[in-house]
């Protein structure tokens, strides 16, 4: 089934969204990491994990 150009644009735009909120997201939580690591405290192991699981995500999206 062929899609329309319209609904290709709008899938598109629905990628480029995805995209540009996980840069945000990856942005916060890397922030938040930044200060506690400055203000020595503990960093919970399960924030370093998400965040290292979003850059590789969003790195291997912009690629398709």
């Amino acid at each position: 089934m062929e899609l329309s150009p319209r609904l290709t644009y709008i899938e598109k735009l629905f990628h480029y969204l995805q995209f540009a909120f996980g840069l945000a997201v990856v942005g916060l939580y890397s922030q938040d990491l930044n200060k506690g690591k400055h203000e020595n405290k503990d960093l919970p192991a399960k924030w370093v994990i998400f965040d290292s699981q979003l850059v590789v995500e969003k790195m291997l999206e912009s690629i398709d």
